[in-house]
């Protein structure tokens, strides 16, 4: 069905008529998919009513998978490529992972750190060994009990208590050894996300703010600053989005549709990702339709030439734009 619909979308010369294909497509073809797999990755609901903090983000989520999808789609028929995607329910995964995965980094960086350091010591260490069961999910375990017919097992809350009693205490133990007495301790196979998640808990780890400082200075001045603990609070980022919304028209075009790391990196889905503003905010603010926004996002952040082009100016002029609603931001942030 993914065929004869991306055909039919591409092909039609009416907008309306594209518009409800498009909706047709999204309906039976991305949503299920997205649904799922976020669903699955992140252990949510996605359900509208559901106001816990990971549920909300991750509907945010599915929003932004939408709009990279609606916004490749519509880059196919500007284009007038007809031959589409060829594997378009592939395409969508690789989406919906690529994204979820990129919110991971940014959400847990610590937990992932540890994932690829326990990978690595799994892989290296002759005496473990990391494979996949019959169902194509990861297993680990000590290397004699790869081959051997060992029911899995995960850590209970008894096996938790031994383990903060080992000596050396996990937060002092070299992490070969401690996923050694991990496995000892279990007596059996285990997931490797449950070894994951053993290890971090043994290790009192724990996340950096969600909201850094340096993420705060990014969106407002694009530069690294202390701003100390007032930062890490999510209304003041409320307070500069709001700051956004009054400045003129052409302040707020030039500032964030150019909006970037010292790096180069786009940072305007940071927005959605924190939940400062979703994409019909964005959309609004700009003074643009969320079909037009999603028509540009993946190509986002602009340079000037083409902020200059959309705005009918000089690239000098947007310049001088952008500089000054940065000066604005900065005297908001100092009432602060």
């Amino acid at each position: 069905m993914a065929a004869p619909l991306i055909e039919a979308y591409l092909n039609a010369a009416d907008t309306s008529d594209a518009d409800e294909i498009l909706v047709r497509l999204l309906e039976q073809l991305v949503e299920p998919q997205v649904t799922s797999l976020i669903r699955q990755k992140l252990h949510v609901t996605l359900n509208p009513t559901d106001d816990r903090r990971e549920n909300q983000d991750a509907l945010e989520l599915a929003g932004e998978v939408k709009t990279l999808i609606v916004a490749k789609l519509a880059k196919l028929k500007t284009e007038q490529n007809p031959s589409g995607i060829e594997n378009f329910n592939g395409y969508v995964q690789a989406v919906i992972i690529n994204t979820t995965n990129h919110y991971l980094r940014r959400k847990y960086p610590v937990r992932l750190r540890l994932k690829n350091q326990l990978r690595y010591v799994l892989s290296h260490d002759k005496r473990f060994a990391l494979w996949s069961d019959l169902g194509g999910e990861w297993v680990c375990g000590l290397a004699g009990w790869q081959n051997r017919d060992m029911q899995i097992t995960a850590f209970g809350a008894g096996q938790h208590e031994a383990l903060r009693k080992a000596e050396p205490a996990p937060e002092q133990a070299n992490l070969s050894d401690l996923i050694a007495t991990v496995f000892s301790t279990n007596g059996a196979p285990m997931r490797f996300g449950d070894l994951v998640s053993t290890v971090y808990e043994a290790r009192r780890a724990s996340e950096p703010v969600e909201v850094s400082e340096e993420d705060c200075y990014k969106l407002s001045r694009g530069e690294h600053r202390r701003t100390h603990d007032k930062l890490e609070h999510a209304a003041v980022l409320g307070e500069i989005w709001s700051a956004i919304n009054e400045m003129p028209l052409r302040h707020r075009c030039a500032l964030l549709l150019n909006l970037r790391a010292p790096d180069g990196e786009g940072l305007i889905t940071f927005l959605p990702m924190t939940r400062v503003a979703s994409i019909r905010d964005i959309a609004r603010c700009l003074e643009m339709s969320e079909g037009e926004l999603a028509r540009i996002w993946g190509d986002l952040p602009w340079d000037d030439n083409a902020i200059a082009e959309y705005l009918r100016l000089t690239r000098q002029q947007v310049i001088n734009l952008r500089q000054s609603a940065r000066s604005m931001l900065k005297r908001r942030i100092k009432e602060l």
